[in-house]
């Protein structure tokens, strides 16, 4: 059934749950990581949507968990396989995006996806959080929270 679904969502769960229940399956690894990607790269398009969303694409917390998920199982099969590659540069892409648009929330969410797997080097992601906190607009929660994500990074890396 996960083969032969169209909708990338609902392939993700099933090719998953699959692969949970049998995971010598490890091709349903890489269909449940390839579709996770695919469904966040459809909200990056506008041809999906996520619930509740606040019209900011995929710069939403379900985008998050999706890639945090796919992220794990790239971790079982394999780092340098072309799924979870594509997984990885949606992180990437995704923490670019939050910083550019200098969105704190975002940015916090895919700058901690980053770091918690290694997905890129420490000083994008340390440039990233000073461009945002250089921002005035950004309130005192959310400039705590990247001070804390910035703190972090290994040996007092900062993007400068």
């Amino acid at each position: 059934m996960a083969a032969r679904s169209v909708n990338p969502v609902i392939k993700a769960r099933l090719a998953d749950m699959c692969w949970l229940l049998e995971r010598k399956r490890g091709a349903l690894a890489a269909m449940a990581v390839a579709a996770y990607v695919d469904t966040i790269e459809a909200v990056e398009l506008g041809t999906l949507k996520f619930p509740f969303a606040h019209n900011d694409g995929a710069l939403e917390f379900g985008a998050r968990d999706l890639l945090r998920r796919a992220l794990h199982i790239g971790r079982a099969i394999g780092w340098a396989k072309p799924e979870t590659v594509r997984a990885r540069d949606a992180v990437v892409r995704l923490r670019g995006l939050a910083a550019t648009r200098r969105l704190a929330a975002p940015l916090i969410w895919f700058s901690e996806l980053d770091l918690d797997f290694s997905v890129s080097d420490p000083l994008p992601v340390a440039a990233g959080i000073e461009e945002v906190l250089a921002a005035a607009e950004v309130d005192f929660h959310a400039r705590t929270s990247l001070w804390r994500l910035a703190a972090r990074l290994p040996n007092g890396q900062t993007g400068r």
